[in-house]
């Protein structure tokens, strides 16, 4: 039974059992796209394209995917289709995994993708030379694990590796396994004693079949089927029983150091860090099957102007076989210098110091530790889709300021769905006061907006407020949105970091806790106006002083034009009056706006174009 059979027969004995009204929920779906691989493929194609050199490799071949980023290593793979990440995977041997989904080497579908499997992701080594005797005991062993925190792969799908004979110029298969739910990491290990493959030029490969969902739900066309590989090692002589692993890893790596968010304004946590500053928490396993001994260190380092700063001796134990440990390490005092600048940036590096022999690379671990203009729950990455399936729905996310400040932006961070992509559907830009612990009043709501797209890695679009509006927070407040029609909007979610207790919904007249694990990708913007780059600048002052709006004052209809032609329209506009009320949001008509109906007073106007460049400008209403 092949998953999209299987979820529309699903979907309507659900239908048939409940009404529409139960349905009205909040639902979590994968990514249609991997805006990391994405991006990264568009930024690094042609260094990708001189790495891949052919060239034959010698044993010992291996790879723990701790030292590669987005694309396995070029010096050891042949191709670029498997994900390589810290995050897909559940308690790896080591840190980092590369995983095989639906999605090609450059983060979208593959053309092939339906509901029935197909051949999707491979990982390919290069050739290598396999010329010994078949007395050489040569075995291949390697790590797996289904789903990890991705999606299940059905028992239609699976995880195949083949070996390429040199002999015949032939893959052949050698393994598979269907799909299955999550599980441990298992390790398979197999013997190379066919004399078809001792030979130079051999080569093995993984590939995976994935399986879409059906058209008739916003995951219909996401990211699926998730299989994380990792420890892979190749070499002579040894046996089938050679199943452990000499070496001691990091996991995960670290984690934010703040007690609440992953990220705040620098200006806010020094006026009261004693009570953000937490622990440092990173995660490491004594892979071997006899005791070692560990020492772990800390390292701080200021990445604006790459300063050393303090560095901690944190433990030395000796750790039993196969033990994992989850170490704590207690923040005193702030690690962090205090500066009078308006954000910080610095790096917390974990290491581990262990017997000659141990690989090193999977020794360290580090976390970037942000402090910017905005507060922030999540860790910067999606790994799944939120929505809300209703036209009524609210949607409120609660922060909390430890400085009284002026809320200035809200930036979003919302995946792109096809075929039908929520940018087309507007929602109510919402922020709301406290009422003991929950969602309270309306503060300020704003019309026409649409979920934005960034061509960057993992870019948040950046909803600036009028500057008309001023509102002020402290302590408590929540910002999201009330929708306008029943559209998936699918902001971006982060598994990794824990704060659904603070994610609200809203269906039916009250508030409710959202029941999945992980952090909204949304982020209150306070302190000063936020800035655009003097690129952007430039250019929007060369369209402004093109702009003219005429008369001003004006008493019935107000005229653009640019460069003294009345502007088309291509430009979208919004209108506020002085108190940051919402009063029209559309395309220009005619060249002119209609503001006979408008109350005496001043407006302000923001006009976006084409390119998304916006330009800001003030009349006045006279009657």
């Amino acid at each position: 039974m092949n998953k999209f059979f299987f979820n529309n027969l699903i979907t309507i004995l659900l239908t048939i059992l409940f009404s529409n009204t139960v349905f009205s929920q909040e639902r979590l779906v994968p990514l249609h796209e991997n805006s990391v691989v994405k991006n990264f493929y568009n930024k690094n194609r042609m260094l990708l394209k001189s790495k891949a050199a052919n060239d034959t490799l010698e044993l010992p071949f291996f790879d723990d995917f701790s030292t590669s980023t987005v694309y396995p290593d070029t010096s050891l793979w042949l191709d670029k289709y498997a994900f390589v990440n810290t995050n897909y995977g559940i308690n790896p041997p080591s840190i980092g995994v590369v995983t095989l989904d639906a999605i090609n080497y450059d983060g979208t579908h593959y053309t092939n993708a339906s509901s029935s499997p197909f051949i999707a992701d491979s990982l390919t080594s290069k050739p290598i030379n396999l010329d010994y005797l078949s007395d050489a005991a040569i075995f291949l062993s390697f790590y797996y694990q289904a789903q990890g925190i991705g999606d299940t792969p059905e028992p239609a799908d699976s995880l195949i590796l083949e070996f390429y004979s040199p002999q015949d110029s032939i893959w052949h298969s050698v393994w598979n396994t269907p799909g299955t739910s999550t599980h441990n990491f298992k390790q398979v290990i197999l013997p190379i004693t066919d004399t078809i493959y001792l030979k130079k030029g051999f080569q093995f490969r993984f590939k995976n079949y994935a399986s879409l969902a059906g058209d008739y739900n916003p995951s219909a066309t996401s990211n699926v089927d998730q299989w994380n590989i990792d420890y892979i090692f190749l070499d002579k002589h040894r046996n089938i029983n050679d199943t452990v692993i000499h070496d001691v890893a990091f996991i995960y790596p670290p984690k934010s150091i703040l007690k609440t968010y992953a990220s705040m304004p620098w200006k806010h946590f020094i006026s009261v860090f004693p009570l953000e500053i937490q622990q440092v928490s990173f995660n490491y396993k004594n892979n071997d099957s006899i005791v070692r001994n560990i020492t772990s260190m800390l390292f701080f380092e200021n990445l604006i102007n790459h300063t050393k700063l303090d560095s901690f001796f944190v433990n030395v134990d000796n750790y039993q076989p196969f033990e994992q440990t989850n170490y704590n390490f207690t923040i005193d005092n702030n690690p962090f210098p205090i500066t009078p600048d308006d954000s910080a940036l610095f790096e917390v590096k974990c290491k581990l110091k262990t017997d000659d022999f141990d690989y090193k690379d999977n020794n360290i671990a580090t976390y970037h530790q942000k402090f910017y203009n905005y507060y922030a729950y999540d860790d910067g990455t999606a790994e799944n889709g939120y929505g809300l399936d209703s036209k009524d729905a609210m949607l409120a996310y609660q922060f909390k300021t430890y400085k009284t400040d002026t809320l200035q932006a809200i930036k979003m961070y919302f995946n792109q769905s096809h075929p039908i992509s929520a940018s087309q559907r507007s929602f109510l830009l919402t922020i709301w006061d406290d009422n003991e612990g929950s969602p309270g009043n309306i503060v300020y709501q704003q019309k026409g907006i649409k979920p934005e797209y960034e061509n960057e890695l993992n870019k948040f679009h950046t909803y600036i407020l009028p500057d008309s509006v001023n509102i002020i927070v402290s302590d408590i407040f929540y910002v999201g949105w009330a929708q306008t029609s029943d559209a998936f909007l699918n902001i971006g979610f982060d598994k990794n970091r824990v704060s659904n207790q603070k994610i609200f919904y809203n269906i039916n007249g009250n508030w409710y806790n959202s029941s999945f694990e992980g952090s909204l990708m949304i982020r209150p913007i306070l302190g000063k106006p936020v800035k655009i780059s003097t690129t952007d600048i430039n250019k929007l002052q060369s369209i402004s002083s093109n702009i003219q709006l005429y008369p001003n004052p004006v008493n019935d209809r107000l005229f653009m034009s640019k460069d003294n032609q009345l502007i088309d329209n291509n430009l979208h506009l919004t209108i506020f009056n002085n108190t940051g009320k919402l009063i029209y949001h559309g395309k220009i008509n005619a060249g002119y706006i209609d503001v006979n109906n408008y109350n005496p007073g001043i407006y302000f106007i923001r006009i976006k174009n084409k390119d998304s460049s916006i330009i800001n400008k003030k009349f006045i209403v006279i009657h």
